[in-house]
C-alpha cells in the first residue's frame, strides 16, 4: 500500500497510533489489519494540500496512486470511491 512506501516522502507524515513508534513496525504496515492497527492517519503538509485544490492536479497524483499501486481492474471503483 501507499503508506509504507511513500512513509519518507517530504509531501505527507503518518501518524501513528499510540505513540507506535513507525520504523518498528513498517514491514507489518502491508498487511490491511496492521495498517488500520497502527496507522491513525496521514497528514498532507500545507503546500501539497494547496495543489490537491486544483482537480486536474488531484486526478493526475490520484492515477499516479492507483497504477502504481493497485491492479488495473479495480482502478474505475477505487476512482469513484475517491470521488465521493
Amino acid at each position: 500500500m501507499p503508506y509504507s512506501a511513500l512513509h519518507h516522502e517530504p509531501f505527507w507524515n503518518l501518524i501513528m497510533t499510540n505513540g507506535v513508534s513507525y520504523d518498528k513496525v513498517h514491514r507489518e504496515l502491508r498487511i490491511m489489519k496492521n495498517l488500520l492497527q497502527y496507522v491513525e492517519f496521514a497528514q498532507f503538509e500545507l503546500p501539497f494540500w494547496d495543489t490537491l485544490q486544483f482537480d486536474e492536479i488531484r486526478g493526475v497524483y490520484r492515477q499516479t496512486l492507483l497504477d502504481t499501486y493497485f491492479a488495473e481492474h479495480l482502478h474505475s471503483r477505487l476512482w469513484e470511491f475517491g470521488l465521493r
